[in-house]
């Protein structure tokens, strides 16, 4: 929990509002980053409450995923210029990291920066989210669905690390909501484009 408050801080400390963004996404979805840097801003409905995931790993349909009270307020306070296309825009209509690599990349430097070192900088994410929902009460069957597996034995693997994968908006919103909120420092971190 601490290594999520520290990256945040460092990302608001700096005004990297981009990987401030994708830091929130992650903690508050356990999506992969490659799902994280295909979001559209058409994609993210806040009228009922779910991100269309449209490209995911050995999937062929789109998937949803349930946006948290927590991830809901952040959306909402995130004012983006009508030009961006993209969750992660560069503020141009282009992504900013076109894959999966270049954002592990870039994550990998800022964690090494904070002094926390991972062998996977993004899908750490993943297993923190994992962690949360199991240890909140989630079953291994919720969250097995929130991560997209296949079998709950991939699901299993988290289960060291600790996994969160509630299957409902319900289940995110009281597992992930109350154990992973954002710190009181982003309210005055205003997320737009300078």
């Amino acid at each position: 929990m601490d290594e999520i408050y520290n990256i945040l801080k460092y990302f608001g400390s700096i005004q990297d509002k981009i990987a401030f963004r994708a830091t929130v996404m992650l903690c508050q979805t356990g999506m992969r980053s490659s799902e994280c840097i295909g979001i559209r801003l058409k994609d993210i409905n806040m009228s009922e409450g779910w991100i269309n995931i449209r490209h995911s790993k050995g999937r062929k349909r789109n998937i949803k995923k349930p946006i948290s009270e927590t991830l809901r307020s952040f959306l909402e306070a995130d004012i983006r210029p009508e030009h961006e296309n993209w969750y992660l825009d560069d503020g141009k209509g282009k992504l900013r990291w076109g894959a999966s690599n270049a954002m592990a990349h870039f994550f990998r430097k800022t964690w090494n920066h904070l002094d926390v070192h991972r062998r996977q900088p993004v899908h750490g994410f993943r297993s923190f989210v994992a962690t949360f929902a199991l240890k909140g009460g989630a079953s291994i069957y919720d969250v097995k669905n929130l991560l997209g597996h296949s079998t709950t034995k991939q699901t299993e693997g988290y289960a060291n690390e600790g996994v969160l994968l509630p299957d409902t908006k319900a289940m995110i919103n009281k597992t992930i909501s109350k154990s992973i909120s954002i710190p009181e420092f982003t309210k005055s971190f205003v997320v737009v484009n300078g």
